[in-house]
């Protein structure tokens, strides 16, 4: 396929004198003969061949021969136009291609940035709830330990001071071995894999401990245990996130509530850890953010003698062997899942 280009053009022949003796035309008005003439004899006084003249938007083409001299102009108009449109294009396109540069450089940024922001922001806040949890049992301890070394109190009032501090001293040794955990917990390095173990006896061990547990909270204990799982996973790590499942729902159970723990396996790949209990409902707000550190947001889940900080170690160790964790809240009951590899 061709495509024909239109391009005005006009031509004049010379003679020996310099006189225009022809003359044609295409799509070019060449009727003022004082223009032609000028036209020709800037073309000649240029003393080129071939050139632009400057100002018409022409390009001429001098031919010397037998016969005389030819002379042929070319309009330039549309060189120009391409030119000026190629140009313009040339400018939208570099600025839409800095903007899009600058926004994908501002969103990519902001991702490298984010984690770095994120995890300032959780060293902050877990600075904050480290210094709220330990700063009620140091008050106590300071208040009752200034009581005691003034020397006028009664020996009861000594007894009662003396067992505050000691109260207040545990939960902050409490506090603090929950620290270690979770820094275990959240180290990358920490060795995940043990032999092969089998799963389902280390749950029915891990919930031994419980049973007089609930029996005595007026609780129920109820048990769904697939029999013959096997996986290369550390005893004590799995029956510590046993543990902390069942103590999560010993705590936040209602009256009289059941608590069912169920494993079984899922596949050939994985197995699933499950504890649901009936109790207060969490708001599928806070449903996530449950597993963080310090998390106590539901006024149900306000214990004095927890931290917040079993689910968050839970989970550091569940995604520490490739697992993951989640909570559900339906129907007045609270469950915890663990999905593991085998």
């Amino acid at each position: 396929n061709t495509v024909d280009i239109v391009v005005p053009f006009f031509a004049v022949s010379l003679d020996d004198d310099g006189n225009i003796k022809n003359k044609c035309s295409y799509y070019f008005d060449i009727s003022d003969d004082s223009a032609l003439k000028e036209y020709v004899l800037r073309a000649l006084s240029s003393g080129e061949n071939k050139g632009v003249l400057q100002g018409e938007m022409l390009r001429f083409l001098v031919i010397r021969n037998a016969d005389g001299m030819r002379i042929a102009f070319a309009d330039t108009t549309g060189e120009h136009e391409i030119l000026n449109n190629l140009i313009k294009m040339i400018i939208i396109v570099g600025i839409a291609s800095e903007l899009i540069l600058f926004f994908i450089s501002f969103f990519l940024s902001t991702l490298v940035v984010k984690p770095v922001d994120n995890a300032w922001k959780q060293q902050h806040r877990f600075v904050s709830d480290v210094s709220h949890e330990l700063k009620t049992p140091l008050t106590v301890i300071m208040t009752n330990a200034e009581l005691l070394s003034n020397g006028f109190i009664d020996s009861e009032s000594g007894k009662r001071y003396v067992r505050n501090i000691t109260i207040m001293s545990k939960r902050m040794h409490n506090l603090v071995d929950s620290l270690l955990e979770l820094a275990r917990a959240e180290n990358t390095t920490m060795k995940t894999v043990g032999n092969e173990t089998d799963i389902s006896e280390v749950v029915l061990d891990s919930l031994l401990p419980f049973e007089p547990l609930f029996y005595e909270n007026g609780l129920r204990l109820e048990t769904e245990i697939e029999e013959g799982i096997f996986a290369p996973i550390i005893p004590d790590k799995l029956s510590d996130i046993c543990g902390i499942l069942l103590d999560n729902a010993l705590k936040y159970s209602v009256p009289g509530g059941k608590t069912i723990v169920r494993l079984k396996k899922a596949g050939s790949r994985k197995f699933v850890l499950s504890c649901a209990n009936e109790g207060e409902a969490i708001s599928r707000e806070n449903l996530t953010r449950i597993f963080d550190r310090f998390y106590r947001g539901d006024e149900n889940r306000k214990s004095s003698d927890s931290f917040g900080l079993g689910l968050a170690i839970a989970k550091h160790t569940v995604e520490a062997y490739g697992g993951k964790i989640y909570a559900e809240s339906k129907n007045g009951v609270n469950t915890f899942t663990a999905e593991m590899p085998i």
